[in-house]
């Protein structure tokens, strides 16, 4: 993806032992993010720790849970419970996008999140999420506008053409600027933009542009935007 960034995969084909062996021969080969998908968690859980403990920022994936025949309080519950676990470690789990069982009314919440609106199907599962995680989703508000009255002066009418001169100057620049997607503000729309979102959501780094993160543009900078960013850069290879 750039070349400032090499990537290392290795697969344990369901061997949880040699899944270990990798985490660690990976973390003292000196490897800045760890990404994971646990065999089996209980058993691999010694190893991740140890490349938390050395500063290695760590993603855990996929979690999920089946949903048909299942009540959603229960799915909820659960999907909640694992997230809230690996956020009190420090770790960034990765949501399992189950799919729908069914086309029926009550088939709605079968499936976690909708891969065309980038969005989480169940609201109450998202507001469980953002309850653990400490997002607060903010509200678009509408600004007021006003005429201007006929009795203006010349003076007046020359200050707000000034004033609306240079707003849409202003506005026109950060147009030509803003690229959605490029979180580290570089200019660029890259691979190194994952990383910095990733470090953002893992509260290891602070710079993030807000604005270029949120991809799905609903007023949140979660995972779900990580993952649109992800799909976005692979677009454009």
């Amino acid at each position: 993806f750039h070349e400032g960034v090499e990537l290392r995969f290795a697969s344990a084909y369901d061997n949880s032992e040699r899944q270990s062996q990798q985490i660690d021969s990976l973390v003292e080969s000196g490897i800045d993010l760890l990404i994971v998908a646990p065999n089996q968690l209980s058993s691999v859980s010694p190893a991740i720790d140890r490349a938390y403990d050395k500063g290695i920022p760590v993603i855990i994936g996929e979690y999920g849970c089946p949903t048909k025949g299942k009540e959603p309080e229960s799915v909820r519950k659960f999907l909640s419970s694992v997230c809230k676990a690996a956020y009190e470690r420090n770790l960034c789990p990765v949501l399992w996008a189950t799919p729908k069982d069914g086309k029926r009314p009550e088939d709605t919440l079968s499936g976690h999140y909708n891969r065309e609106t980038y969005q989480l199907c169940d609201p109450e599962l998202k507001k469980a999420f953002n309850e653990i995680t400490g997002f607060k989703p903010t509200e678009k508000t509408t600004e007021a506008t006003t005429e201007a009255t006929t009795e203006a002066t010349t003076e007046a009418t020359t200050e707000a053409t000034t004033v609306a001169t240079t707003e849409a100057t202003t506005a026109a620049t950060d147009a030509e600027t803003f690229v959605k997607g490029d979180v580290n503000k570089d200019g660029a729309l890259d691979i190194m933009d994952v990383i910095s979102l990733q470090k953002w959501l893992l509260a290891v780094e602070s710079k993030a542009d807000g604005k270029a993160s949120d991809l799905n543009e609903d007023g949140v900078v979660d995972v779900y935007d990580l993952g649109l960013l992800k799909r976005l850069i692979l677009s454009k290879k």
